[in-house]
């Protein structure tokens, strides 16, 4: 080859190399680590728990990204009905010079709460005392969603079954004491602003105060609906 094809040609593979140089000057690298702090700083944000009580660990990115310019931005998608608890999918959309690209990010959502145990047997139909329960710290990502947190939804509640040592207390064990039963002999107070009237009525239905039960009067043979007060009266209100 001819020295003076030779220096056209080596001309020519600089030429190339400065161009190609030069589209790639603005490209910028998106780390695993910055895509990682993306998704934790998001979960962070909207999710519904306490900081204190949230750790998120076991992150998979699958690589780092490298995006055309270095003006980007990017948009995080969630799944419908996300609820960030235990392993948490988000797909991370991101922008830059006019296209796009998106990776999916899977991570372990643990949330730390005190969760009510049974601190020794309880029977079936017992009803539940302070002394009864304890309060324990437990990660609750894998735990059933019917837990209890608060003290106060237990204290007084009747077990529907019998709850061993150990055990975690769940909603669906308990049920409300009925302070008026079916078939008992109260008290009817119909009452408005103007008027009061006290007869006596027998309950169709068992219930605790606050409740709307089935009474029948027991002068006149009606069926009426009436809140209950206490464990012998009801009230009709108007």
């Amino acid at each position: 080859m001819g020295k003076g094809r030779l220096s056209v040609l080596c001309f020519l593979l600089l030429f190339v190399w400065t161009i190609d140089s030069g589209a790639n000057k603005n490209h910028i690298k998106i780390g695993v680590d910055q895509i990682k702090a993306i998704y934790i700083n998001f979960i962070k944000n909207n999710m519904p728990w306490k900081k204190e009580d949230v750790q998120i660990t076991n992150i998979e990115v699958k690589n780092a990204i490298t995006l055309p310019d270095s003006n980007w931005s990017y948009e995080v998608i969630t799944p419908k009905g996300c609820n960030y608890l235990g392993r948490v999918s988000l797909a991370i959309r991101f922008k830059s010079g006019g296209k796009s690209e998106l990776i999916r990010v899977i991570g372990e959502v643990k949330v730390f709460k005190k969760v009510i145990y049974a601190k020794h047997f309880i029977r079936k139909h017992q009803v539940i005392k302070k002394e009864d329960i304890k309060l324990l710290k437990r990660d609750i990502s894998h735990l059933p969603q019917n837990i209890i947190t608060e003290i106060k939804e237990v204290i007084g509640k009747k077990a529907t079954h019998s709850i061993y040592p150990g055990r975690i207390i769940t909603k669906n064990f308990l049920e409300s004491v009925s302070t008026v039963k079916r078939g008992d002999i109260v008290t009817v107070i119909v009452e408005s602003d103007t008027l009061k009237i006290t007869t006596k009525g027998i309950a169709k239905e068992k219930g605790q105060p606050g409740d709307v039960i089935k009474v029948i009067n027991i002068d006149t043979k009606k069926v009426i609906y009436a809140k209950v007060a206490n464990n012998s009266m009801v009230k009709v209100e108007f």
